[in-house]
Formats: C-alpha cells, sequence, structure tokens
C-alpha cells in the first residue's frame, strides 16, 4: 500500500515536468521498481494520461494504459468530432512515431483511450444494451478497451467498501484522519486477500469483527483483584485520618473544598485546603 498525501507546491513529487496526475504515476512506478523490478503494467483514468507518461513508462520498463482527454492526444488524426455520427461499435486507432497506440470507440458516447503495450487486436465482443432493437446487444470491442475496463474499477470499489464501516475519531488532530484511513485500507486490502484464499469468505463486517475480536482476546488484561474497573486513582484516600497535616506553600491553588485560593497544602493527599476547611474536607458525607 503506497500512499502520499496531497501537498500542493510543498510536496515530495518528483518529475513535476510531466504535470500532477502524470507525476504522481511516476511516483508510485519508482516505488514499485525499488520493491520488486518487473514489467508492471499500470492502468489509470484520464486525470493522469497524457502521451508524456506513456513514453515514460516505455524508457522505465512499464507499461501503461489509460482513458485520454482530446486535448492531451497532440494533435492525433482521429476525427473525433466525426467520431459521434459513426455507427456504435466502430472504432478508429493511430499509432504515434514513439510507439503510443490512440484508439477512439464508439459506444454510447465515444473513449479515448491510449496505451504504450496494448493494441485493437484481438477484437472482443461487448455486451450492451440497445434501446431502439429493446434487446441486448454485441459490438466489436478493441482489446486495450476490454483490458482496461477489466482492470479498472479496483479504486472505486475500495473506496466504497471503506466508506461503509469508516473509522469516526473526533478530534482536532490533522493526521487523526490520515492514521484512520491507512488502517481502514489495511482492513479491506487484508479482506480481498481472505476472500481469496478461503473456501467460505467472510462479509466485510463479519471480517473486521474479527479482526477485533482477535486483538481483544489476545490483548486482554485481567483487572486487578477487589478492584470493580474503571481509571485507577493515584490520591490516597482522604478518610483514613491519619497524617493529614497542613504546610504552607509558595503558590496559591485552589481548596479542595471550597474552591477558593489557598497558600496551605495537605503533605499526604498533596492537594490545596484552607486550615477552615480541613475537617470538613476530611469527614466522610453521610
Amino acid at each position: 500500500m503506497w500512499i502520499s498525501p496531497y501537498q500542493g507546491k510543498s510536496g515530495d513529487l518528483q518529475n513535476t515536468e510531466y504535470g500532477l496526475g502524470a507525476s504522481v504515476i511516476i511516483s508510485y512506478a519508482n516505488n514499485l521498481l525499488a520493491h520488486r523490478i518487473a514489467s508492471y503494467h499500470l492502468v489509470f483514468d484520464n486525470f493522469f494520461t497524457g502521451l508524456p507518461l506513456l513514453e515514460k513508462l516505455s524508457e522505465m520498463g512499464l507499461y501503461g494504459t489509460g482513458t485520454i482527454r482530446s486535448n492531451r492526444t497532440k494533435k492525433c488524426p482521429i476525427d473525433l468530432i466525426a467520431m459521434k455520427k459513426i455507427e456504435r461499435g466502430s472504432y478508429k486507432s493511430y499509432v504515434s512515431d514513439s510507439g503510443i497506440l490512440v484508439c477512439a470507440w464508439k459506444d454510447n458516447s465515444t473513449v479515448t483511450i491510449a496505451s504504450n503495450n496494448v493494441g485493437v487486436e484481438p477484437v472482443t465482443a461487448a455486451k450492451r444494451w440497445s434501446v431502439s432493437d429493446k434487446k441486448s446487444i454485441k459490438l466489436p470491442q478493441p482489446k486495450l478497451i476490454h483490458l482496461y475496463n477489466q482492470n479498472m474499477g479496483g479504486v472505486d470499489r475500495m473506496d466504497q467498501n471503506v466508506s461503509q464501516y469508516r473509522i469516526s475519531i473526533r478530534g482536532k488532530k490533522w493526521y487523526s484522519c490520515i492514521v484512520s484511513y491507512c488502517i481502514d485500507l489495511a482492513v479491506q486490502n487484508a479482506w480481498q486477500l481472505h476472500k481469496l484464499h478461503t473456501e467460505k469468505p467472510m462479509d466485510l463486517l463479519a471480517f473486521r469483527r474479527h479482526i477485533a475480536t482477535y486483538y481483544l482476546q489476545k490483548y486482554n488484561i485481567a483487572p486487578t483483584p477487589g478492584r470493580k474497573g474503571g481509571k485507577p486513582s493515584n490520591f490516597i484516600p482522604r478518610y483514613d485520618g491519619a497524617m493529614h497535616f497542613l504546610v504552607p506553600q509558595e503558590k496559591q491553588t485552589r481548596c479542595a473544598e471550597c474552591h477558593e485560593e489557598t497558600t496551605s497544602r495537605c503533605i499526604k493527599c498533596d492537594v490545596g485546603v484552607h486550615l477552615k476547611c480541613n475537617i470538613q474536607f476530611y469527614t466522610l458525607k453521610q
């Protein structure tokens, strides 16, 4: 799990010349490679995607696929306006000099996607509902569109799972929400792994309850015999009637009985007490 809170210009993101979204992907890719060198394939949405980003990933030996905004295609010859009028299921593609493929596919609206690894072939079939025919039909779908749909949505599902049973802490510490969010993410990821490696997976609520029960049982501390619970007190009982002597003190403090300023203190209880309040304070009230 890798998290980088947004910190504006003072943040630790590198490669900002590629843009904010692209710098996040590059920083994440560097963390992946630092952990283990492999040919990772990253899938992201149009907030991050740009042709310079895909070229940078190619230089790093990584693959990338993502939807792309029309103003980031660097004057790609695909006519996106004309794509609005063609038949549903049609597509057009173009490969740049750097080997980046840009493909526009007509669904209900035009979807533009770019990749440095996946091409159009083989074309698969996508099941869609036809309003005019009033039935489900199959549309030709390029491979990179199918791969994108197959691998996207994990972050959205994660956010949905976290929001169901989010840790709620009322406080003014700015970092509390970050710490609690990391715990929620760890639990959600553990639950996903649990479902993959068990025959009878639990739902998310039962899984969180199981974790809480386990730690309560493991770190349970038996109560001290004779004490009914609650916060242990550091004060000596004031009603024992022994060694409660008043001595003068330099600074004034509140009297434990009348709550007015006093210059005398009990050496045993270590609380301020007036001489006139001495008897009343140390007498058990019935």
